[in-house]
């Protein structure tokens, strides 16, 4: 098991050549050792079906089989937030980006009219 420092995004990645499971280290510190142990074994499912399944049926079978839910995404996990942000006006719900947005957002709780995001560049690396 590998660490980096410089994804943002992803929780863990199988990296079939190195043979290596490389884990967030955001993530690690962020979260409880179940969450980062079902990162782990859903990384692990990847390793043990090869290149090339993605998340597809053989994967899923196999994280099964490991004792990790079946989908592409865990669930109730904490991540560093982007360095752009906003606001909800309506509800004041926050919102976080990692890039710049290229498009108009809203909340979809308050609509496109009162529910328009303005993301401000808040921090960076």
């Amino acid at each position: 098991i590998e660490f980096s420092s410089k994804a943002r995004r992803r929780l863990g990645v199988c990296r079939y050549r190195r043979r290596a499971i490389v884990l967030t280290s955001s993530f690690v510190l962020a979260n409880s050792s179940a969450k980062v142990q079902e990162v782990i074994l859903h990384e692990l499912a990847h390793a043990l079906v090869g290149k090339g399944h993605g998340h597809d049926r053989v994967w899923q079978a196999k994280a099964r089989e490991l004792g990790v839910p079946p989908v592409r995404f865990c669930s109730g996990v904490t991540m560093p937030p982007g360095d752009w942000q906003a606001r909800c006006g309506g509800c004041s719900r926050h919102f976080s980006l990692y890039g710049k947005p290229t498009r108009p957002r809203f909340c979809r709780r308050c609509g496109r009219e009162a529910g328009q995001l303005r993301f401000v560049l808040v921090g960076s690396d």
